[in-house]
């Protein structure tokens, strides 16, 4: 009958769960670096400002390749497009900057602009 030793079971599991474990986070490192290089949607879509409706509604507006688009999100619908916004002008590098809207003043000059429309 052949003898068992222990010790050299238990450092052969420890070696293996050692490599594996070496080899699974090699790869997360590879693969995060990987979608760096080739750039994600995420990367190219930005939450400029939000507004809570209700308990479950709210109005966001989001900056998709230099455009801002004002999205309803809530309840049990999907998001619906509301309206593509007019992006803030880019200004010289030389003249005096321009204080940036805030959310609220763009929210209500689209509100304004959308009640006009339909009047």
């Amino acid at each position: 009958m052949a003898e068992f030793n222990v010790g050299s079971l238990l450092l052969q599991a420890v070696g293996g769960l050692a490599v594996t474990g070496g080899l699974l986070f090699a790869m997360v490192v590879w693969l995060r670096r990987l979608q760096e290089r080739t750039g994600s949607a995420a990367a190219k879509i930005r939450l400029v400002g939000q507004l809570a409706l209700s308990a479950r509604d709210r109005l966001q507006v989001v900056e998709v390749a230099g455009e801002h688009l004002l999205i309803g999100v809530g309840g049990t619908q999907g998001p619906t497009l509301l309206r593509v916004l007019p992006a803030p002008e880019a200004t010289d590098p030389g003249s005096a900057p321009v204080p940036a809207e805030s959310f609220a003043q763009r929210l209500g000059d689209a509100m304004r602009l959308r009640q006009r429309e339909v009047q």
